[in-house]
């Protein structure tokens, strides 16, 4: 959305321009406003970046911690399944015991 408006204060400040260049009347109050309007805009922007950084970050830890949930659980489910005695009854369950280890 900021990006979409960016060209609305760039419109606003070449009128400006075009209306101090030309010698307005009201020069002076037409800089101040123009000024005060660029410095809003960077504030508006400073803080979108920081906004967009803060969500960023979040991000990062909810995958770390989706990440961190997952490998939990693989552990424990490769740690119920190293720590029980079933070796199996015949070739077949061996083998299949075999494959599941790797």
């Amino acid at each position: 959305d900021l990006a979409a408006n960016e060209s609305r204060v760039h419109s606003v400040n070449r009128l400006a321009k075009q209306l101090i260049e030309e010698g307005h009347s009201d020069a002076d109050d037409i800089q101040a406003i123009a000024d005060r309007l660029n410095k809003r805009w960077e504030t508006l922007m400073r803080l979108s970046e920081r906004r967009k950084q803060n969500l960023d970050g979040s991000h990062e830890i909810q995958r770390f911690n989706r990440d961190a949930d997952e490998t939990k659980s693989w552990i424990n489910e490769k740690g119920m399944v190293l720590s029980t005695d079933d070796f199996g009854r015949d070739l077949a369950g061996v083998q299949a015991l075999q494959r599941k280890h790797e």
